[in-house]
């Protein structure tokens, strides 16, 4: 990743789509965020938390349902498979809101 994500903290998110595509999400903690809380795993990542680490888990998930948040706010980074394009309206300098969709199949 850019040189500007490697001081932060960051918790990958290895996800499988219903239609059987790996979807991974990057969770970028900024310098000054104190945490990123993952619910569904019942986990939050702070300062104290250092190191690698491999947290299994076997957790379905619901369309649009909550999956963390930042304590301070920060950035999430998607790496879609092939075959996904971002909706009509997102883009660089888009204002993304929690609940629209994101990424539509091509």
């Amino acid at each position: 990743m850019p040189s500007r994500y490697g001081r932060n903290d960051l918790a990958a998110t290895a996800a499988r789509l219903p239609t059987g595509q790996a979807l991974t999400l990057v969770h970028v903690g900024a310098i000054l965020v104190a945490s990123v809380r993952l619910h569904f795993l019942d986990l939050n990542l702070h300062h104290d938390t250092r190191g690698e680490q491999v947290i299994a888990c076997d957790v379905p998930l619901q369309r649009g349902q909550e999956i963390g948040w930042f304590e301070h706010g920060s950035t999430i980074v998607v790496l879609a498979p092939k075959g996904m394009a971002l909706v009509e309206g997102v883009g660089t300098g888009a204002e993304v809101r929690a609940g629209p969709a994101l990424l539509r199949r091509v």
